[in-house]
């Protein structure tokens, strides 16, 4: 055996016990017919719970972003596939105050994935959508099973990360859904007058005959009054991310002519 440096409750290098070799923690196991190398068998394990899974769960509940380089295909996730949300919350700074990045508060989830995932289950069966809630699960192994074979296993010391789909901030979202909501002619004016300058395009999703059509029902303050929306989810979603773009191409053009420069 061997002494190593590890981290724990705030200390640094707290001296513990290791073995030196695959032999001494074979040995220390110990080896049986049943489990004839415990030191494969403990390395594996545990890079399945900390990674492998994780990256499952992680793209099961929230989807994934494909990834070019790496040969990532895009995924839809649970989130995407019902339309119900995980929980989150504000981050705050040590000042109390909420943090922001780009303009926008950081959130992190409020409840954890299985407290999620319960709640989904739930929430279809309260919806009629399910008689139970093990017949709602078993709809979704499909997915699971298919997303748990795509997750290769990497024992490389990097932390695998996995990009979720990007969330578009509500605001822009259900101003889209406002506009979309207003009638054809001010998703021109929309077309002609804001996005032509950043080189894009609205045009609405036609919708294949018997394709189902999952809707955006939404309501929000607007200018003191309450506004109720209820429009395609797919196309507020994507007017939305062109609202987002134009948004800040013209934010920059209004920071760009102060000072007359």
């Amino acid at each position: 055996m061997k002494t190593q440096g590890y981290r724990t409750l705030g200390y640094k290098d707290v001296q513990v016990q290791t073995p030196e070799t695959v032999e001494e923690f074979n040995e220390n196991a110990g080896v049986s017919v049943e489990h004839p190398n415990p030191c494969l068998e403990e390395a594996t394990s545990n890079i399945v719970w900390r990674s492998t899974l994780q990256a499952v769960r992680a793209i099961f509940l929230h989807g994934q972003e494909a990834d070019v380089e790496k040969g990532i295909v895009a995924s839809e996730g649970i989130e995407q596939l019902t339309g119900i949300e995980r929980i989150t919350k504000h981050v705050k700074g040590k000042d109390g105050k909420v943090r922001m990045k780009d303009g926008e508060p950081v959130t992190a989830y409020d409840e954890s994935e299985e407290e999620y995932f319960d709640r989904v289950i739930a929430k279809l069966v309260e919806d009629g959508k399910f008689s139970t809630e093990e017949a709602a699960r078993e709809s979704f192994r499909p997915l699971m099973d298919k997303i748990a074979a795509g997750v290769k296993f990497d024992a490389s010391p990097s932390a695998r990360t996995v990009k979720a789909p990007k969330k578009l901030a509500f605001n822009y979202k259900f101003t889209a859904a406002r506009l979309l909501s207003a009638g054809a002619h001010a998703l021109k004016a929309f077309n002609d007058h804001q996005l032509s300058k950043i080189g894009k395009s609205f045009v609405p999703y036609v919708v294949p005959e018997g394709e189902e059509v999952k809707t955006f029902n939404a309501t929000g303050e607007v200018n003191g009054k309450t506004l109720t929306v209820n429009v395609s989810d797919r196309d507020a979603e994507t007017l939305g991310w062109l609202i987002k773009e134009w948004s800040s191409w013209n934010e920059k053009q209004q920071l760009g002519a102060i000072g007359g420069v």
